[in-house]
């Protein structure tokens, strides 16, 4: 399999970081087609030509990073258990 750099994009900060690893996509790669609300096609290429690279490698990278951070509801089901573990502690006087 053939790897090479990556810059990840930051969603906190709005930069890119430099990556390394991600599989390269080719033509035959998984595609699918997507409807882009009007002027977003514009902002991607724009900052795909800020970070030095093509429009699809900036939305797999986007997409790649928006999937690592746990979503709103993971993190408040995680402070939810939290709190039961504790609850359940004091019943259980520990």
């Amino acid at each position: 399999m053939i790897f090479r750099k990556l810059d990840e994009f930051d969603a906190n900060s709005g930069r890119t970081l430099p990556g390394m690893g991600r599989p390269r996509t080719t033509r035959t790669s998984d595609q699918v087609t997507i409807r882009l609300p009007d002027g977003l096609r514009d902002r991607i290429n724009k900052l795909a030509a800020r970070n030095g690279r093509s429009a699809n490698s900036e939305i797999v990278a986007f997409i790649e990073q928006g999937m690592k951070k746990p979503t709103e509801a993971e993190e408040r089901l995680a402070r939810i258990e939290a709190k039961l573990d504790e609850l359940l502690n004091r019943m259980n006087g520990k």
